[in-house]
């Protein structure tokens, strides 16, 4: 008898997404794990000394963030958050630490040195990172067949429209810190619906870090872009699901009925103006970057 995965291999059977609510135990373990190891990295490359024009520092530190809470998301926003974590930051261990030839007056930046403390950092988080996304995968009933990049194609993080998605990524995340932290303050500890709320917008908040992170970069791979941009475009849809689910009395505690009218406002704005308009920045700033001056920019995608 065939299994799921082998009729899956054999395109009988689609295989199924992970649900965006809480991982399994053992994905939610490697989840810590990759959590705990992008900390290890954050504090290596805040000790290592590494010159802002050598490394992309700040980019490289919106993703750490991201994968910092990558235990208070839900599996399938994880399983994507991984998926351009891995290649990303495999292209920059590639690209900007190299092998010591031990020559005096190297080129190679100091710190940015193979087997140093920021390669180990580095090495220790992707292996975690790829090991944690093959548990997804497996759960998923996914077998990924990822080809290496062809070409890299170049970014210009002064351009008017990078200038402006970044803008708006920024400010997305932080309105999303702040619809956590409401929720969190009114939340009934014991409700499984504000626990899938909370990790659904941890999940935005984690894709638009990445998202963010990536027009920071000199260069991008054009799939690994689309694919953090296209799981960002559909979780307004997931979160307001979760919010119209919530009951107060139930779900949130009787005497935050009025506070949580107003979060319920704060989420409507979210889904409908911030993340939407922020996917249609992104979908402007790559078309500017691949075709040139364009005219207007898209409208954004109906909630």
């Amino acid at each position: 008898m065939l299994r799921y995965n082998d009729l899956a291999a054999t395109g009988a059977l689609t295989p199924l997404a992970l649900k965006y609510e809480r991982p399994s135990e053992k994905l939610l373990k490697e989840f810590e794990t990759v959590a705990q190891r992008s900390d290890a990295l954050k504090t290596a490359l805040s000790s290592g000394n590494v010159a802002d024009d050598a490394f992309p520092k700040e980019p490289c530190e919106e993703i750490l963030a991201a994968l910092h809470d990558l235990p208070a998301g839900t599996a399938e926003g994880g399983r994507a958050q991984l998926e351009y974590a891995a290649n990303r930051l495999s292209d920059v261990r590639g690209q900007y630490i190299s092998f010591d030839d031990g020559k005096p007056g190297g080129e190679t930046p100091p710190g940015l040195q193979r087997e140093g403390p920021i390669d180990v950092a580095f090495e220790r988080l992707i292996g975690s990172i790829q090991t944690a996304l093959s548990a997804a995968n497996r759960e998923a009933g996914i077998r990924p067949k990822e080809a290496p990049p062809t070409r890299h194609d170049p970014h210009d993080p002064q351009a008017p429209a990078v200038r402006d998605a970044v803008a708006k990524g920024l400010e997305t995340v932080t309105v999303i810190g702040v619809v956590k932290r409401d929720v969190s303050e009114t939340q009934n500890p014991q409700s499984e619906r504000t626990d899938i709320l909370l990790r659904r917008l941890n999940d935005a908040q984690g894709l638009s870090r990445e998202a963010t992170a990536d027009l920071g970069f000199p260069t991008t791979v054009r799939r690994w872009r689309d694919r953090v941009r296209n799981a960002l475009a559909k979780t307004p849809q997931l979160i307001r699901a979760a919010a119209n689910g919530i009951e107060t009395g139930a779900d949130v505690a009787g005497r935050f009925y009025g506070q949580w009218k107003q979060i319920g406002e704060s989420i409507e704005t979210l889904v409908r103006n911030n993340i939407p308009v922020f996917v249609a920045n992104l979908r402007w700033a790559a078309d500017r970057l691949e075709h040139g001056k364009g005219d207007e920019r898209p409208p954004p995608p109906p909630p």
